[in-house]
């Protein structure tokens, strides 16, 4: 598993396209943990899915009247996902997967 818009939207769509900044981070725990990676690897993710979903917040699923936030992929990635290569160049990022570390040239 890399660290992907596709990857993540795969996540969200997988899931009913609502899913909880909670239940997202558990998924790419290995990449964002890494500590070769890890401060890169949350700026990343961060702009990932600040590109992908907005936040909405509801009551719990659970029934309680509590909220709880919600991350919501946007109708636009529903059927495709916008481009690493156009992303990448644009903010200078490319996927991470926990087995690459970055170099600091």
């Amino acid at each position: 598993m890399e660290l992907s818009l596709a990857e993540i939207r795969n996540f969200m769509l997988n899931n009913g396209c609502k899913v909880t900044n909670h239940a997202l981070v558990k998924h790419f725990k290995e990449i964002l943990t890494n500590p070769e990676t890890q401060s890169e690897a949350r700026k990343q993710f961060k702009t990932y899915v600040n590109i992908l979903a907005t936040i909405r917040t509801e009551d719990k699923r659970d029934g309680s009247n509590e909220k709880e936030k919600y991350l919501i992929l946007k109708s636009k990635y529903l059927h495709e996902c916008p481009s690493e290569d156009s992303l990448s160049l644009a903010s200078g990022m490319t996927p991470l997967s926990p087995a690459r570390s970055i170099s600091s040239d």
